[in-house]
């Protein structure tokens, strides 16, 4: 029984770097696999995050227009109002044009962020001159929104 035992083992021995290869290949397809399902579902929630963002920036987009428009309508309403004076009638009108510069100034500044966010990304992270450069841009940039 004992020389079956070992006759066997002996038999068994040339199999057993095969199966610890199997064992070990069979963890690395796991791990291939877990990693790729979680890049699919990063990129499933990246293009989520963009097309959700892309809808809230034109549905903004389209509530200015809707609002520059009706601005418009409410400065002709004030042009031809005959109860109020002109002193009254400048007033209300240069009101709305601040509200209408405001909403074009904080437009512009979403895109130079965009803008600014891309230059950083397409940039040389290396670079310390252009990210010198790209600092004093966006520090300039925020003193200008910060006066305004």
């Amino acid at each position: 029984m004992k020389v079956l035992g070992r006759s066997f083992f002996w038999m068994l021995f040339p199999v057993l770097p095969w199966a610890t290869q199997a064992v070990e290949h069979e963890e690395v397809a796991q791990r291939v696999i877990k990693l790729h399902r979680g890049r699919g579902a990063a990129a499933t929630q990246s293009r989520q995050w963009v097309r959700d963002s892309c809808r809230k920036l034109s549905g903004l987009l389209r509530q200015k227009n809707a609002v520059l428009n009706k601005l418009k309508n409410a400065i002709g309403a004030v042009e031809r109002d005959v109860g109020l004076s002109g002193e009254e009638k400048l007033f209300q009108v240069h009101t709305f044009e601040i509200f209408q510069k405001e909403l074009n100034e904080s437009e512009n500044s979403v895109f130079q962020a965009i803008y600014g966010l891309q230059r950083a990304l397409q940039g040389d992270y290396k670079d310390v001159v252009n990210m010198k450069e790209s600092s004093r841009q966006r520090l300039e940039a925020l003193r200008e929104a910060a006066i305004k």
